[in-house]
Order: structure tokens, then C-alpha cells, then sequence
């Protein structure tokens, strides 16, 4: 048996109203992906602002290397399993005799102002260097294990408006049965 208002059903396609249209895409799928997008986005953008992969391959395959000589140690305001992140700021000298400063990350203090240490640099871009044993980011590049939470989110957010839209377009051209 059939409902009254079934039975008084506009013939499709129907319109379907914006207020039935908007409660039906997102839904609360949609809702907690959203939120864990734009979370993620944030975490992302703090965590990631500092990483430079290319320039992190670049110095993996690297052999060129010079003395360099630690001109600045400080403390950063970030921790890796509750362990500090130092900040080493370097100076060296090119086989072209160009000086060349940088910056090195370490988790937990290796170095002192004065010491001399090994470097290695891109040799056709020596502004790319790190000392041993240090990192060029503050962050190892395992901090991009933050994108999946935008990642998460942006499928559930996505799903979600998929499966809505596939609920407006059965209410607006379903039929009967």
C-alpha cells in the first residue's frame, strides 16, 4: 500500500529542494572528513613548511665534501620523540674558494660553536649542505606521515558527496516501483 504523498509524486525529473539537497550530500561522513581535511591541511602546512625533498635527494647522492666550521648553535622550539631539535649554522669553503654558509638540524646536540666538521654539498649548487650526521630540515621527511590525515579526509569527503548525489539523483529521477 502506497502513501498518499507516493502516489502525488511529480513525474521525473523532479525538482528537489536545496534544503533536502544540502542535508543529503555531506552527511556526517562528509562532516568528519571535512574536518579532518582541514585539520590535516594545517598540520601539513606547520610540520611540512620546512621540508625540501628534492633538495634532501640532491644530497643523498652527493659525495662532494669540505671542512666546515660550526659558527652558531641554537636551540628550535621542536621536539622528535621528546628529544630537542638543534639548529647548526656553518660556514665553508668551496675548492673554488667561494664561501658558502648553512644550515643543519640535528635531533639532540652534536655540535659545539668551533667545531670542525665534515660537509657535504651539491657540488654544482653548494648552497644544498649539511654537516654529518645532521639533516637539512628541521624535520625528518617522515614528518609526511601528517598528509594522511588530509588524505583520510579528502576520501571521506569525497565518498560522502558521491553517495549524496547519487541520493538527489534518485529522488530526482526515480521512479516507483
Amino acid at each position: 500500500m502506497l502513501s498518499s504523498r507516493i502516489t502525488q509524486l511529480a513525474a521525473p525529473p523532479r525538482r528537489v529542494p536545496l534544503s533536502v539537497i544540502s542535508s543529503t550530500m555531506p552527511g556526517i561522513t562528509g562532516i568528519i572528513g571535512a574536518f579532518f581535511l582541514i585539520f590535516g591541511l594545517v598540520f601539513t602546512a606547520i610540520f611540512t613548511s620546512g621540508l625540501n625533498l628534492l633538495d634532501e635527494l640532491r644530497l643523498s647522492n652527493s659525495k662532494t665534501t669540505a671542512q666546515a666550521a660550526v659558527t652558531q648553535v641554537n636551540m628550535t622550539n621542536s621536539t622528535e620523540n621528546d628529544v630537542e631539535i638543534y639548529e647548526y649554522r656553518f660556514a665553508f669553503r668551496t675548492p673554488r674558494e667561494q664561501t658558502v654558509e648553512g644550515r643543519s638540524y640535528s635531533t639532540g646536540r652534536i655540535y659545539s660553536v668551533g667545531d670542525t666538521t665534515k660537509v657535504y654539498y651539491v657540488s654544482d649548487r653548494p648552497d644544498v649542505a649539511q654537516l654529518e650526521d645532521t639533516h637539512r630540515s628541521e624535520f625528518t621527511p617522515f614528518v609526511l606521515m601528517v598528509l594522511l590525515f588530509p588524505l583520510i579526509g579528502a576520501g571521506l569527503f569525497i565518498s560522502s558527496i558521491v553517495r549524496g548525489r547519487q541520493q538527489v539523483n534518485l529522488l530526482r529521477h526515480g521512479q516507483i516501483a
